[in-house]
């Protein structure tokens, strides 16, 4: 069983970052160049699916707005505000919708160096506290469900730290300033070794990241770049039959069996432009 989760921000590079094309030896370097005060909108979509054998199964996909704010900048640094709004999912489960409200009007305060590389989360304590104090009210809210304190919970362990924040909620960030600041030769691989938070409470996991410039447009000066990045799939497996294991225990149903459980891969595919 493989998740594939695709986060779509084409065009992002391209509006406000200076990507420096050297015709000579085919290489790249990508440069955000801002002003302060300068403001620009995003929309930013989400689409997961299930691949099994050779079909490919929708999961979920959502839609949401962000201002993109420069509040600061010094020669070395820019402090920048993302506002989140507008939140969309496409889902039949209403009490799903109801979650993607925690994030509405959820603003973060970012830091990145002169070339555009992210750098810091400032308010991450502001963040967390407004999440606690938006989720405690869908807690009281959906207390008559079943399961649904430990659902909430569960997204708040996300948010209790900035090492939590920084490395597994703010994905359209990373994404955004991803390929910043290093210069990229046409087709060659960059790879790189990575420690993913454990959503299930245990150890992060081992990742392996692959990112590299797969296209040069020349004409309309500019370029695509593509990184994937696969989890340990055995870590992933094992984490996931306990996480499974504890639930139905706690919701005393009949337990995973070990022999048929299936080995999971969980790989993200990013691309800008």
């Amino acid at each position: 069983m493989k998740n594939l989760s695709f986060g779509f921000l084409f065009l992002l590079l391209a509006v406000n970052s200076i990507a420096q094309i050297n015709i000579s030896d085919s290489t790249v370097q990508v440069v955000g160049y801002w002003s302060l005060n300068e403001s620009l909108t995003y929309v930013i979509t989400n689409q997961k699916v299930k691949i099994q054998e050779t079909d490919t199964i929708p999961l979920s996909f959502d839609r949401y707005e962000v201002d993109v704010t420069i509040i600061d900048s010094t020669s070395d640094s820019y402090t920048i505000k993302w506002h989140y709004r507008d939140y969309y999912i496409e889902t039949d489960d209403e009490v799903m919708k109801r979650l993607s409200s925690i994030f509405e009007d959820m603003s973060l305060i970012i830091k990145t160096n002169e070339y555009g590389v992210f750098q810091e989360i400032v308010n991450w304590e502001e963040v967390k506290n407004f999440m606690l104090l938006t989720s405690a009210l869908l807690k009281e809210e959906y207390k008559d469900i079943p399961n649904m304190d430990q659902l909430i919970s569960q997204l708040e362990e996300i948010y209790k730290t900035k090492e939590a924040i920084e490395s597994t909620a703010i994905d359209e960030i990373h994404q955004y300033y991803y390929f910043h600041g290093v210069k990229y030769k046409l087709l060659e691989d960059y790879h790189s070794q990575s420690k993913i938070q454990n959503r299930f409470g245990g150890d992060p996991f081992n990742a392996e990241i692959t990112f590299w410039l797969d296209e040069i447009n020349y004409d309309d000066n500019n370029s695509i770049f593509r990184m994937t990045q696969i989890v340990d799939s055995t870590e992933l497996t094992n984490a996931t039959f306990d996480y499974l294991s504890m639930m139905a225990g706690v919701l005393g149903t009949p337990p995973p069996i070990k022999e048929e459980f299936p080995p999971l891969t969980n790989e993200i595919r990013r691309a800008s432009r």
